[in-house]
């Protein structure tokens, strides 16, 4: 293990000789790996608005957090400790609804087969001491992917532009610890194999990371209405400008609907639930 030190001025976003003052120190693991911790007062929140100009951008917020002291029983799983923040994914999967559902469920298949047999090519050693999330599988898999698994197709009224599945492998992460009031930004130099060579991509992949140009936040066009904008065609009541993909009378057939699918033993739980859409410039950042 190697390590260097250095101080350095507050954090800042302006460019990305101030994004290299955001490291600490910095050092690489025995199997390769790159760890750099930040600079006291880099927080989540910073570090994405930087991110968000990358591919794929996610930021797994821990926005409720829960403090060690908080919580009565030790045991119990804590959900707000950590946040994390990632970006341009070495590897991505999506796929969208097609016609034929016997098709989509092979694809949802191979989709998890391929994502099963690379995660076990790129299996590399957790890193003690630090969050959980080091680099790996994050993404969205929707309600609809169930379903085309099973090989049955979506009902009509579930028209939408979000794929099945889109999920993608991340080996640059900042994992921050709100306990700690601490981050490190952690690159595992993958799909390098062996030391040598995991710690020149790592260095390589987190300086990119870092020295990636932001969005400029003035450049953000604004968001298109859904595809299936037809279906949002009743009014919220006292608010207009909201449509929803029901009518109150539409909305109340189908809990009567459930009430009797429950009565005759077809189903005990039913989740019932409306879509809503608003036109609007709104930066999904700020």
């Amino acid at each position: 293990m190697t390590a260097t030190g250095k101080t350095n001025p507050p954090p800042s976003v302006a460019g990305p000789a101030d994004r290299a003052a955001w490291i600490a120190r910095q050092w690489f693991t025995a199997s390769g790996a790159l760890v750099a911790e930040a600079v006291a007062g880099l927080e989540p929140l910073m570090v994405f608005r930087h991110a968000s100009g990358l591919r794929h951008a996610l930021f797994l917020d821990s926005a409720a957090v829960d403090r060690a002291d908080d919580v009565d029983d030790a045991g119990a799983l804590r959900l707000g400790r950590f946040s994390f923040v990632t970006g341009d994914p070495i590897h991505s999967v999506t796929l969208t609804p097609g016609a034929d559902a016997t098709l989509d469920a092979h694809a949802v298949a191979d989709a998890f087969s391929g994502l099963r047999s690379l995660l076990g090519e790129l299996a590399c050693p957790t890193i003690p001491g630090l969050p959980p999330f080091q680099g790996g599988v994050a993404g969205l898999v929707s309600y609809e992917c169930g379903l085309a698994r099973l090989g049955l197709a979506a009902p009509a009224t579930r028209a939408t532009a979000a794929p099945l599945l889109a999920l993608h492998v991340y080996d640059v992460v900042f994992a921050y610890d709100h306990d700690l009031g601490r981050g490190w930004f952690i690159s595992q130099g993958l799909p390098a194999s062996g030391p040598v060579a995991r710690r020149n991509r790592a260095a390589e992949r987190l300086a990119a990371w870092l020295d990636a140009e932001p969005v400029r936040r003035d450049a953000v066009p604004s968001p298109p209405m859904p595809t299936a904008a037809q279906e949002f065609r009743h009014p919220l009541p006292g608010h207009p400008q909201v449509l929803s993909t029901h009518s109150r009378d539409t909305y109340c057939d189908m809990v009567r609907a459930a009430i009797e699918l429950i009565r005759a033993g077809d189903i005990f739980q039913v989740n019932l639930a409306q879509c809503l859409a608003v036109e609007a410039a709104i930066d999904p950042v700020d």
